[in-house]
């Protein structure tokens, strides 16, 4: 009898003690995680980041044991749907299939691309505009230009002076006559 009872508590002392250890487990948050710069940034065998800097911030206040588990991030998600992990810290965007099969934090980081430049006055304006108006390359299309609406007036008024003399004047001023009419202002009036 004194051997059963002996054996007895010791059962109930390995019982004990096992599910101590067991509850110890259970106490220890299991907390899944994939590196994702600028929020978890591994670096010399540590952790940083803001999310870890946030983590490590409620784990301390709430005065809560985890243990990290670094795991890819299709393998993370699909354990925290399972249970395999209690706690996911990395960014993830809320989808109506993960909203269905998880519980989500307010939200803590909200972020827009955006691109800021400084403002420019009306006279940086202005300064901008005159500056690009004397570029070399606008310059030189703007000469081109010219050009060719040059010879073309010249080559209307050398062809057409003679059968259209109310059109294009005599001498020079019918050059110029020409070049109006090439540069699409119209036949000169008057």
């Amino acid at each position: 009898m004194r051997k059963s009872v002996f054996l007895w508590f010791f059962g109930m002392l390995a019982s004990a003690i096992s599910a101590q250890e067991t509850q110890e487990i259970k106490d220890t948050l299991l907390v899944g995680y994939t590196t994702a710069p600028p929020f978890i940034i591994q670096s010399n065998g540590g952790l940083e980041g803001i999310n870890i800097w946030l983590w490590k911030g409620v784990a301390k206040d709430l005065n809560l044991e985890y243990k990290m588990i670094q795991m890819g991030f299709s393998e993370m998600l699909d354990s925290l749907s399972s249970g395999g992990i209690d706690v996911s810290i990395n960014p993830l965007t809320i989808t109506s299939e993960r909203n269905r099969n998880m519980l989500f934090t307010d939200s803590f980081y909200a972020s827009n691309s955006t691109i800021a430049v400084a403002d420019v006055s009306s006279f940086q304006k202005l300064a901008q505009f005159i500056k690009g108006f004397f570029n070399q390359n606008f310059l030189k299309g703007l000469l081109v230009l010219l050009l060719i609406i040059f010879l073309f007036g010249m080559a209307g008024w050398y062809f057409e002076r003679k059968d259209n003399q109310a059109q294009f004047r005599s001498g020079s001023r019918g050059i110029w006559d020409g070049v109006w009419g090439s540069a699409g202002a119209g036949p000169r009036v008057g």
